[in-house]
Parts: C-alpha cells; structure tokens; sequence
C-alpha cells in the first residue's frame, strides 16, 4: 500500500518535493471544485429541508405530544422556536424514521 501525503508529511516534516507549478495549480482548481460542489449540495439540502408542524410530527412517527416533549427536555429531538409554536425539521423526522423503521 502507498503511504498518503498526509504520513509522508507527518512521517518526514523537513522533507522536500519537487512539484510542476501546473500541477499544484491543477490540484488547486480540483480542490476548489470540489469544495464548490460541497456547498452547493449543503446548500440544496437546506433549501429542501421544510419545517413540519408539530402535529404533523407525531403523526409521522406515531408518537404524542408527551413524548416529543420528552424528546425535547432529552435533546433528542429538538424543535425549532417560531414565535411561541414548536416546528420540527423534516429531515430530523425523515432521520428518525429511517433508524427506527418507522
């Protein structure tokens, strides 16, 4: 197996390379892309996450009021304050789901 340039560098701090100036732009230009296309996907996912209402919440997961309560004081599930009403994320309820079988 061939080491990383992370163990090279952490094995050998003082050690010198040689690199081509187009390479360590090329690398560059693929890093950059590549952290682009991660916030676009973060992005797209925030856009995409709605807020249910509670009472859609206990539907979906077939619990009470009393439990999501009791989620909430356990930091289990927490809700997201509007004014005085409770919203949950549906990604955490999709989560929630998906883990349990639900």
């Amino acid at each position: 197996m061939k080491p990383t340039l992370l163990q090279i560098a952490e094995a050998y701090p003082d050690i010198c390379i040689n690199i081509k100036l187009s390479d360590l732009l090329e690398a560059f230009r693929q890093i950059a892309e590549e952290i682009q296309e991660t916030r676009e996907n973060e992005r797209a996912a925030e856009e995409k996450d709605i807020l249910i209402t509670r009472e859609d919440a206990m539907e979906q997961l077939g619990v009470s009021s009393s439990t999501l309560w009791r989620w909430n004081q356990e930091n289990y599930l927490k809700p997201v304050k509007i004014g005085v009403k409770a919203r949950y994320h549906q990604s955490d309820i999709d989560k929630l789901k998906q883990k349990y079988g639900r």
